[in-house]
């Protein structure tokens, strides 16, 4: 792709920002949650992913169809893409954050193991993508 780009990255929606908070099996192994606190996270789980499930399809067809633009140098499709994730990751990001709010059942310990693990998923992306960068990789970061 000759240029540049004329898109910021650090706006496409990470792969966890298009799949989602954790499953619940996964929630409250991770963090350790009672049966009624993972029953009420699998609830407000479920709702949230029913009502971003076609979000959540169109970003991940967009990050596929983008990945394949790139690798066809194919600018415009990629910016086309790009301006498509952006508004998708906005709407998804939304949802994700409001649904955290809504966590309030977790106990003050479980909230910061929960935020911690948070900021520990988005550092290793953010290394992920600096070494991608670094080594001249051909296309968009690995989580784009």
């Amino acid at each position: 792709m000759g240029g540049g780009q004329s898109f910021d990255p650090s706006a496409l929606p990470s792969p966890e920002e298009i799949d989602g908070p954790p499953t619940p099996g996964t929630f409250k192994q991770l963090f350790a949650l009672a049966d009624s606190q993972a029953d009420r996270y699998g609830h407000g789980w479920d709702s949230l992913m029913a009502a971003t499930t076609p979000q959540r399809d169109s970003a991940r067809t967009a990050r596929a169809t983008m990945r394949s633009a790139f690798q066809d140098h194919d600018r415009d499709a990629v910016q086309q893409q790009a301006k498509v994730l952006e508004r998708l990751g906005k709407d998804l990001r939304k949802s994700n954050d409001a649904f955290d709010k809504s966590l309030g059942f977790l106990t003050d310990a479980q909230r910061k193991q929960y935020d911690d693990w948070k900021k520990e998923q988005k550092k290793a992306r953010e290394d992920e993508q600096r070494q991608h960068f670094r080594g001249g990789g051909d296309g968009p970061p690995p989580s784009s």
